[in-house]
């Protein structure tokens, strides 16, 4: 589609109020923004230029700007990403022109109050483009010349990693916590994990500049770039099949909500969506001509967002009826004992229903300690056991429990000798 066809559909949508369906701007306004992250339908985070950094606890009808501390006035100064993993937990890469380290991860466990500097390991300093976590498990940072980063410490601390290429890379993903994709300049792919030394180049069959990439899991997977580029694989990486996106603007971000329904957006205000995997795609009403920089979605499904120029903030409800997310989340949960000793064990009510679920147990340090897949039925009280450490040591210990569509929880719990 050329850009006069671009323009005038555009213009229809924006003059037809029929057009103005599913996409609602819930924005700040302002400044351009390049990051956002919303843990409940409820509550997010939203940042960009100018060391925009905006929340809300109300799904966008209202939004509170945030002065961090290391925020600086100016063009050169800009947040790029904004993560929120836990209840109060949250992270944002932020350029400092004025400063030695060109961009610098900061954390805050309260919820936007006292954010710190994380730690960053090695010894060079790095322009990163993007920070993702795509599960709580693994965190990654790219960016200019290669420049890689991996945390498992909640964004807290990162850990220099070779990434075997010296082009800029523009986006990462970690479907699983374990492997991991990196996507950059001249048609860079590389899948990685975090028990090998360097990540492996992959053939993405474009020389186009990569800027976006998801995973549904470590097979699954779809990148985004410029001129319209769009391509899936099924296959881990290994091969890669052209997306009928019908669009030639530079295209920033991918995001799927299940195996079958994902959003792309773009540059003057592209926005497109696939309810089959991305065989076919359809444009969507923005209702806007801004560049679309990121995307965040609810684990259900059931809430989107997207940001952009001009302090965009766009806001949708379901796609369609999710059927492979038919379940009912546990609303109630506990482990017992606690105290405990050589035993923990977590109950859910009856009828409960979770097809995926993730529990952590971590030390006072943050530290990992025991990861547990879980999975309940739906005709009984579920009860699971966690598998303990023989050598777990005495003390307080967090357990960490995330499900599909729902805040991650936390319990404390007391090891006892």
């Amino acid at each position: 589609m050329n850009f006069s066809k671009l323009f005038c559909l555009g213009l229809c949508l924006l003059l037809n109020p029929k057009c103005h369906a599913q996409w609602v701007n819930v924005g700040p306004g302002g400044d351009a923004l390049s990051g956002v992250s919303f843990r409940s339908p409820t509550d997010g985070w939203v940042c960009g230029a100018n060391g925009a950094l905006f929340h809300t606890r109300d799904g966008g009808t209202t939004w509170q700007g945030v002065n961090a501390g290391f925020q600086t006035a100016g063009p050169r100064s800009h947040l790029i990403s904004v993560t929120t993993l836990y209840l109060y937990d949250v992270q944002v890469l932020a350029q400092q022109p004025d400063s030695i380290l060109p961009t610098q991860v900061f954390y805050s466990e309260r919820n936007g109050l006292d954010f710190k500097p994380a730690v960053t390991g090695g010894t060079a300093t790095s322009d990163f483009a993007q920070m993702s976590f795509h599960t709580y498990k693994l965190g990654l940072l790219v960016g200019a010349g290669g420049a890689f980063r991996f945390s498992r410490a909640q964004g807290q601390a990162w850990n220099q990693v070779p990434s075997g290429t010296l082009n800029d890379l523009w986006a990462a993903d970690s479907p699983d916590g374990v492997t991991y994709f990196l996507v950059g300049s001249k048609g860079t792919l590389r899948k990685g994990s975090q028990y090998e030394p360097v990540s492996k180049a992959l053939n993405s069959g474009t020389f186009a500049r990569l800027t976006g990439v998801w995973f549904v899991d470590v097979n699954q997977g779809y990148v985004v770039g410029d001129g319209g580029t769009a391509r899936r694989t099924i296959d881990g990486g290994l091969t890669w099949t052209p997306m009928p996106v019908n669009t030639t603007v530079n295209l920033n971000a991918v995001r799927f909500l299940d195996a079958n329904t994902g959003f792309i957006v773009g540059d003057l205000g592209t926005l497109l969506l696939t309810t089959d995997g991305g065989k076919s795609w359809k444009p969507e009403a923005s209702n806007t001509f801004e560049t679309l920089t990121a995307i965040s979605a609810t684990d259900d499904g059931l809430n989107t967002w997207i940001v952009g120029g001009n302090g965009t903030v766009l806001k949708r409800g379901a796609v369609v009826p999710l059927a492979s997310r038919g379940l009912t989340l546990a609303p109630q949960w506990e482990a017992y004992p606690n105290p405990f000793t050589t035993s923990l064990t977590l109950t859910f009510p009856a009828g409960a229903r979770v097809i995926t679920g993730e529990v952590a147990l971590l030390d006072q340090l943050g530290r990992t300690v025991l990861e547990q897949s879980l999975a309940l039925g739906t005709t009984s009280t579920a009860q699971i056991s966690l598998l303990l450490p023989a050598s777990l040591a005495p003390g307080v210990y967090t357990l960490r429990l995330a499900l599909p569509g729902q805040l991650v929880i936390n319990r404390r719990l007391v090891h006892l000798p």
